[in-house]
């Protein structure tokens, strides 16, 4: 048997307390206070505007941009991994009064990630994902063209894609196509 040292029969008055609801006046008053100072403190945040961003460093680790400057095209690195920004979705949360009005979810397939206006976010860099389309003697030349490619999808012709189809690979192809390329008898004895 438990022994009950509260006449509710808790173990505890900090027990009965809890479960109880019965919390003292000065309790009460310094749980407000703390949640009003919570709120001022936001409310400041939010009002000095962002952080500067931070230095560049590495580019394969994705430069630092705004949340409120993300657009669709952009390419976010997150942990290591590359997701191309292909929508934006209104932001349903309840993050919103944290992370300010302007907050949405930035959408890569069926990978989202919620975007506060002032987030520092990093993406590839934009001068890297906007170079055209390199010429011929840019990979182009590659036998292996001829065929498909059944890892990107790429079209015959069509340069073999990486991370996610936006960065294209100029000076090879994906096994799988090399290995069609040869199935298919256009590749000889390579």
């Amino acid at each position: 048997p438990v022994s009950r040292t509260t006449p509710g029969g808790f173990t505890s008055t900090a027990q009965a307390d809890w479960y109880g609801g019965q919390f003292t006046k000065e309790q009460s008053e310094a749980s407000h206070r703390q949640r009003r100072e919570r709120k001022a403190k936001a409310a400041a945040d939010a009002a000095r505007g962002p952080a500067p961003l931070p230095e560049t460093g590495d580019p394969a680790w994705g430069v630092p941009v705004y949340g409120k400057d993300l657009a669709v095209g952009d390419t976010i690195v997150y942990l290591g991994q590359h997701y191309p920004v292909d929508r934006f979705e209104p932001y349903r949360g309840s993050l919103r009064g944290a992370l300010g009005a302007e907050t949405r979810t930035a959408c890569s397939g069926d990978w989202e990630m919620t975007i506060g206006p002032n987030a520092v976010i990093r993406i590839l860099p934009r001068e890297e994902a906007e170079q055209p389309m390199p010429s011929a003697g840019s990979g182009r030349e590659l036998p292996q063209l001829a065929v498909g490619c059944p890892t990107c999808q790429a079209e015959p012709g069509d340069l073999c894609t990486s991370h996610s189809g936006t960065r294209p690979r100029r000076n090879d192809t994906h096994q799988t196509r090399t290995a069609a390329w040869a199935k298919s008898g256009k590749g000889g004895d390579r």
